[in-house]
């Protein structure tokens, strides 16, 4: 799996600590530490073709990865189409662009799953 960073601050190995071990192609995150807390948004695309899209942000006592896997599924044709975020837009535009290119290239996919028409 590849992961990619996006925002200004890095998630570290301790806050993946083998959550995104099996079953995902690649996670997209951006995320900004502040001085007890932190933001931002992430989105893994899943083996089987559908997305998680996972809030970041947190207070001192728990860190950004502490919920998953209780991210929103959905799948890619519902993630592409035009919607109100209720996501951190600076984030979730950074995110969003780096998805996208993502798909406009994940070929491999495009046998099993009919979601690469308009994408690019």
């Amino acid at each position: 799996m590849k992961i990619y960073n996006v925002g200004p601050d890095e998630l570290s190995e301790w806050d993946f600590q083998d959550r995104l071990k099996e079953g995902y192609v690649w996670f997209v995150y951006y995320y900004e530490e502040g001085s007890y807390e932190g933001s931002g948004e992430a989105v893994a695309l899943r083996e089987d073709g559908t997305l998680d899209l996972h809030n970041l942000g947190h207070c001192s006592c728990y860190g950004p990865m502490e919920e998953w896997p209780s991210a929103t599924k959905m799948d890619v044709t519902e993630y592409l189409r035009p919607k109100d975020s209720v996501f951190d837009y600076e984030a979730m535009e950074a995110v969003d662009k780096k998805v996208r290119e993502l798909l406009s290239e994940a070929s491999v996919f495009e046998d099993k799953f009919n979601f690469l028409d308009g994408v690019k």
